[in-house]
C-alpha cells in the first residue's frame, strides 16, 4: 500500500513583496469573483454564494461580511498587522495581497498546513465604484429600488442572535416566542425623510409584534438617507423571521432581517448540513485516519465514506476515499469520486481523473 498523499497543483502567482501603501487598501470593497487558491470553485455552494460581500478594511482591521451588514457595522473585526503584502492575524494566518491598485484588489488566504484547494482567493474593486455604476444606470429616475449596494443604510445592527448549549446552568429558554414572520416593502420619502411599511404576508396572530418590529423599522432616525441622495423616493424590500430551535444540546433563537428582498428564502443562506452533523462528519474523518495509519484501508474507506456521508462539504473525506480506493484496485468506484469532484470544478480532482482515469 502506498502512503496516503495529496496531490494538489501548484499555482504560479507573481505576488507583491514590497511594502504595501496602506492608504489604498482602507477602503469598503465589492467582491467580484471568488474562488479557492488553486483556481477551484468553492465546493458545493451556489454560484452566488457570496454575492454582494465585501471587506471593509481600516489601519488596523478588517471585516468581511455582507455588504449590509458591513454597512450596519455587524460583525467583528479582524486586527491585523502589515508586513510587506501580508496581513498577518495570527502567527500562523495571514492575507496575501496578490494585487492592490486604486481601482483592483486581490487577496488569497495563508494559513498554516492548509492546501491550496482549501484557501480562498478574492477578486474585489471599490465599492464606491460600483455604486456609482449603479446611480449613473438609474439616472433621471425619481424613484430608487435600493439594492445592497445603492440606498438608504440602516445606521444600526438588525439581526440579532443567540445560541448556547444547554446543562444544568443553563436550561432550556422557556420565554420563547413561537416562530413567526412576515415581509412586505418598505417605502421611504426622501424629501421629508419618512418611511412607511406595506406589509404582504403576515399572521394576525402575531400582530403586537410585528408592529413593535415595524416600528423599528419606520423610525426615521434609524436610517442614513445619504445613500439615496439624487432621488425623491425609495423602495426596500424586507423579510423578517424570528426563530427558535433546538439542535442536539444547542438552543438557538432570535430576530432575522433580510433587506433587499421580501422571499423568507433569503432570509438565511441555509445549510442542508447541520452542527451535529459536522461535528459527525469531523469524528469519522478522524476515525478513518487512524485507521489507515494501522493498515486498515477497508475500515479506513467505510469511515471516509460516512464523513462525507455526514457532511457533503467535507472535501479531503472525498479524496481520500478516491485515493484509498484506487490503491486497492478499485478502480471505477476512485474514478467515479475524482469525476464527481472534476464536474464540481476541483481542479485537483480534475488532473488526478486525466492522468489516472482516462488511460
Amino acid at each position: 500500500m502506498k502512503k496516503l498523499i495529496y496531490l494538489f497543483l501548484l499555482l504560479k502567482l507573481t505576488t507583491l513583496s514590497a511594502q504595501i501603501d496602506s492608504k489604498y487598501l482602507v477602503n469598503d470593497w465589492y467582491l467580484t469573483k471568488s474562488e479557492m487558491k488553486d483556481g477551484s470553485r468553492i465546493f458545493l455552494k451556489p454560484l452566488n454564494y457570496l454575492d454582494n460581500y465585501g471587506f471593509r478594511f481600516t489601519k488596523k482591521t478588517y471585516s468581511f461580511n455582507d455588504i449590509q451588514r458591513l454597512e450596519e457595522n455587524n460583525g467583528f473585526p479582524i486586527t491585523y498587522l502589515l508586513k510587506k503584502n501580508e496581513l498577518w492575524t495570527s502567527p500562523g494566518s495571514s492575507l496575501v495581497i496578490e494585487k492592490l491598485t486604486t481601482d483592483s484588489l486581490i487577496i488569497v488566504q495563508k494559513i498554516e498546513n492548509m492546501e491550496d484547494k482549501d484557501l480562498l482567493r478574492y477578486y474585489l474593486v471599490p465599492l464606491k465604484k460600483v455604486r456609482q455604476n449603479r446611480f449613473d444606470e438609474l439616472k433621471g429616475s425619481d424613484t430608487l429600488l435600493a439594492s445592497k449596494i445603492l440606498g438608504p443604510v440602516f445606521k444600526n445592527g438588525l439581526s440579532k442572535g443567540t445560541i448556547r448549549t444547554i446543562d444544568e446552568m443553563h436550561p432550556v429558554t422557556t420565554s420563547q416566542v413561537a416562530n413567526y414572520r412576515f415581509n412586505g416593502t418598505l417605502l421611504f420619502d426622501l424629501e421629508k425623510k419618512s418611511v412607511v411599511a406595506s406589509l404582504k404576508n403576515f399572521d394576525n396572530n402575531f400582530k403586537r409584534k410585528i408592529e413593535e418590529k415595524l416600528q423599528f423599522l419606520t423610525t426615521p432616525k434609524n436610517w442614513n438617507f445619504s445613500g439615496a441622495d439624487g432621488f425623491k423616493y425609495a423602495k426596500i424590500d424586507f423579510a423578517f423571521i424570528h426563530y427558535y430551535k433546538m439542535e442536539g444540546q444547542n438552543e438557538s433563537f432570535g430576530d432575522v432581517y433580510n433587506l433587499y428582498s421580501n422571499d423568507f428564502e433569503d432570509v438565511f443562506i441555509t445549510e442542508k448540513t447541520g452542527l451535529a452533523d459536522v461535528e459527525e462528519s469531523n469524528k469519522f474523518f478522524n476515525f478513518a485516519i487512524s485507521a489507515f495509519q494501522k493498515k486498515n484501508y477497508e475500515e479506513a474507506l467505510s469511515y471516509f465514506e460516512k464523513s462525507f456521508t455526514n457532511n457533503n462539504r467535507n472535501l479531503n473525506a472525498y479524496y481520500n476515499f478516491a485515493a484509498i480506493n484506487y490503491s486497492l484496485g478499485n478502480i471505477e468506484k476512485a474514478c467515479k469520486t475524482y469525476k464527481f469532484l472534476k464536474e464540481e470544478g476541483q481542479k485537483s480532482a480534475e488532473k488526478i481523473y486525466i492522468e489516472k482515469c482516462q488511460k
